[in-house]
């Protein structure tokens, strides 16, 4: 028996905002006239790498395995895309040995003809930014923000994993209400939330446990909150450059 997590590409783990970095735009010129593609993905793109993480740690916590279901297996060798996105991350000893979809019609159709050839299948996700459209589940991909969070909570419970010691602390509403009052955006505050299940040698306060400080409870002051703010942008963003670059 086993769980199944197929990987779409575009807007799941390179989204619309990996596109705007410097870097991929730059590379994005280079593609317009590249004779070989793949190669300016291996060595100028930078994929998200959060979205990597999440599903590495989504397939693991549910011991499920990848499958590629990506319309680049219609333009690009099968074997090549996985090779390429184990190179950006992607854990190799996730994949399924039958790791691509066939193509016979649309990605509706692909994941079913695959479906159809393994009969021990008892749960399954499509990871694809797309996928209501395709006439999949849906998980809640926004194909400008890749796979959070969010959608890796629908996922995780679609596959019967516990999302809790991935994603972290429970936040609570009102937490995340003074974060967004102060100018946090929600992309920011789950990555914040998931991150704090590995953090190295434990040297730096997860953001959660910040927002349960008495001091920041207690704060009326400007000072005080700006001082908490400052301490939970300084973790994201050492967190973004060291863990997730």
């Amino acid at each position: 028996m086993s769980k199944i997590s197929f990987l779409d590409i575009d807007g799941v783990i390179l989204s619309g905002v990996d596109w705007l970095r410097p870097e991929n735009r730059a590379a994005s010129v280079l593609l317009e006239s590249a004779r070989d593609r793949m190669a300016i993905y291996r060595e100028h793109v930078k994929f998200n790498a959060s979205a990597i993480t999440l599903v590495n740690a989504l397939c693991t916590a549910a011991s499920a395995q990848l499958v590629l279901m990506s319309s680049w297996r219609r333009t690009h060798r099968p074997a090549d895309v996985r090779d390429l996105l184990t190179g950006h991350g992607i854990d190799r000893r996730l994949w399924h040995v039958d790791y691509a979809c066939p193509v016979v019609g649309g990605k509706r159709d692909d994941v079913y003809a695959w479906l159809g050839s393994h009969d021990d299948v008892t749960a399954w996700v499509a990871l694809d930014d797309e996928a209501d459209s395709e006439g999949l589940p849906d998980v809640g991909i926004d194909g400008a923000d890749g796979l959070t969070s969010a959608s890796f909570r629908v996922a995780a419970r679609v596959l019967g994993a516990d999302a809790t010691p991935v994603l972290g602390c429970h936040l609570e509403q009102e937490h995340i209400e003074q974060l967004a009052e102060n100018g946090i955006g929600e992309t920011d505050i789950g990555l914040a939330r998931w991150l704090e299940f590995d953090r190295g040698d434990g040297s730096e306060r997860p953001p959660s446990r910040l927002l349960r400080d008495s001091s920041y409870a207690r704060a009326t002051s400007g000072s005080s909150r700006a001082q908490f703010e400052r301490r939970f942008r300084d973790y994201l963003d050492s967190r973004r450059l060291t863990d997730l670059s």
